[in-house]
């Protein structure tokens, strides 16, 4: 039995990486609602248009980087992103009432794909320091890391279910 030596997981990674798509789909998707419309609704079009470019900087820096931090932004901006959309939905942002749209429901699923897939990379990815952790140490470490693990899935359950009541009460038909 060798004893310091640690096996690589390759899970941070692929999640990383997946999370990573998700976000560059969700930047894509409000790219094309930018072009085809969203830039003349004054602020909305703006912020669709900040929406894209930080989603692109942080897959940039979720592929680039192996950081729990990366990963993090990259999952809290997806949530953020789909927080907007729901009040844009329920009350309206900026003057504008969002109506509910294939694109829409299309990127609200997939955010919350991103969040959930990025939430959990970030708690996936080793950090060097818990190597080095006494096995006492690490059995508290896991234990909490179920703790949040189980915590990204009851946010992402809540929030589903708000995109739900709040696609059911929106206008439009998808």
């Amino acid at each position: 039995m060798v004893v310091g030596r640690h096996r690589k997981s390759k899970t941070p990674g692929r999640l990383r990486v997946a999370g990573a798509a998700l976000l560059a789909v969700s930047a894509c998707i409000h790219l094309a609602l930018y072009l085809t419309g969203y830039r003349s609704i004054p602020t909305i079009g703006w912020l669709f248009l900040l929406q894209v470019v930080v989603g692109f900087v942080l897959v940039a820096g979720a592929l680039a980087t192996q950081s729990r931090l990366a990963a993090a932004a990259g999952a809290a901006f997806a949530l953020s992103t789909l927080g907007c959309y729901l009040l844009a939905v329920w009350t309206g942002l900026f003057g504008f009432k969002e109506i509910r749209t294939r694109a829409g429901i299309a990127a609200g699923l997939i955010e919350v794909a991103a969040f959930a897939t990025l939430a959990l990379a970030a708690l996936a990815t080793r950090d060097a320091r818990q190597a080095n952790l006494g096995t006492r140490m690490r059995a508290g470490v896991r234990a909490a890391g179920s703790m949040v693990i189980a915590a990204v899935g009851a946010v992402s359950v809540l929030v589903l279910v708000l995109f739900g009541v709040a696609l059911a009460s929106a206008a439009g038909s998808p």
